[in-house]
């Protein structure tokens, strides 16, 4: 999940928060829907205090970008059976009643009817939405970054639990090339289970990257967790994705002296993540065409 630095003219006051707020460890010090007053404020709010970034943000950063590469994410709409979305994809829910971030699969659907997917979660376990309720539905299609509003029709148990949603009219994608990379060098943080150790990250796109460090705890098939910052029209966000480690070579480059390679899925990536990752790669494609 994408987090930004918050800047102090962002903090609401007395009104609900519409993100979460972690410190510069990604402790989370107050949730979403917390309101603050200004005497909390004034005693917690420091420099380096981060936040969730949304969708809309992030087509936000494709419109401060615009020009700055000819492959830009550019927003299209699409009809829903047009989009290529699979039974399996992950599905990201937002509930309008609080902004909570749910995860499903989506099952498939019926043109004009309904989206089935299957019960949604959290961190804290299974979530069941009640028929009536409002959400925005967010899911990668390998093409798009689609976002659209519905509401759930119904809940069904049998044979296994699972909820229909309603079938969008349109849905709003932004086009992201997910086979395009660029030539990166980004610090790393590296989790490997209990473990931490670092890195360099290069050949970045949305789908993967190469990994060089010198940790050697590291297998084909194992998962890991990569942390780095990258920035975008003036705006840093730190990025946390969930890895596969898919392959394993000697290091024949001057990327990091004595270090292994990796190449990396990314795996259960957000529709801010992809966008985000989207915008850092033709970043570096329009500089280096342009260097």
């Amino acid at each position: 999940m994408a987090k930004t630095l918050i800047k102090p003219r962002e903090l609401p006051i007395g009104r609900p928060l519409p993100w979460n707020i972690y410190d510069q460890d990604g402790t989370l010090m107050f949730a979403r829907g917390v309101a603050i007053d200004p005497e909390t404020k004034a005693r917690v709010f420091k420099p380096g205090l981060l936040r969730d970034v949304n969708v809309d943000e992030g087509e936000l950063v494709t419109e401060r970008i615009k020009g700055a590469a000819d492959e830009q994410a550019k927003e299209v709409r699409l009809a829903f059976s047009e989009t290529g979305v699979r039974p399996g994809d992950a599905v990201h829910l937002v509930r309008e009643l609080d902004g909570t971030r749910l995860a499903a699969r989506l099952i498939g659907y019926l043109k004009s009817k309904s989206v089935i997917i299957t019960v949604p979660a959290d961190e804290q376990g299974t979530i069941y939405l009640k028929a009536g309720e409002s959400v925005v539905v967010k899911v990668f299609s390998g093409k798009h970054v689609l976002a659209f509003p519905c509401t759930v029709l119904a809940g069904v148990t049998n044979p296994f639990p699972h909820l229909h949603l309603s079938y969008p009219a349109e849905v709003t994608g932004i086009v992201v090339r997910k086979s395009a990379r660029a030539n990166v060098r980004l610090i790393a943080a590296i989790e490997v289970g209990r473990e931490q150790a670092s890195g360099i990250i290069a050949d970045l796109s949305t789908g993967g990257a190469s990994l060089a460090t010198r940790f050697r705890g590291i297998e084909i098939g194992s998962r890991i967790a990569i942390n780095f910052r990258v920035e975008l029209a003036g705006c840093q966000y730190i990025m946390k994705i969930a890895c596969l480690v898919k392959a394993v070579r000697a290091n024949n480059s001057d990327l990091l002296e004595g270090a292994t390679v990796y190449g990396l899925q990314f795996c259960d990536l957000l529709a801010e993540d992809i966008l985000i990752l989207g915008q850092v790669v033709s970043q570096h494609q329009a500089e280096t065409r342009n260097s």
